[in-house]
């Protein structure tokens, strides 16, 4: 993963993508992401089968996508969480920065 940190200026709505690498290798759209460590996860959407996507809206967007997980401005350090029975897999993701 990236350790560049994911910014979003007022207005915006963009894809955060996630390549999430494990061994064994888990489902790109088998992961959940969290901005309030752990108590609502969203799950992820992978058109492409190798990235792990959410919709991520500033609350200063105008309509955005009824999917976008809308945050105030501020600066984020999200869990990823995924449960690959036994093992439960919970990371720090980068940062992301709402302007």
């Amino acid at each position: 993963m990236s350790t560049v940190p994911f910014e979003l200026l007022p207005g915006g709505v963009e894809d955060y993508a996630l390549k999430i690498e494990t061994e064994p290798v888990v489902a790109a759209a088998g992961w959940t992401l969290s901005f309030d460590k752990g108590a609502t996860k969203h799950a992820a959407v992978s058109p492409d089968g190798e990235w792990s996507r959410w919709l991520i809206a500033n609350s200063s967007a105008v309509s955005p996508d009824p999917s976008a997980i809308v945050l105030a401005p501020g600066t984020y350090t999200p869990l990823i969480e995924c449960i690959d029975d036994p093992e439960v897999i919970v990371r720090n993701a980068p940062t992301v920065v709402i302007r």
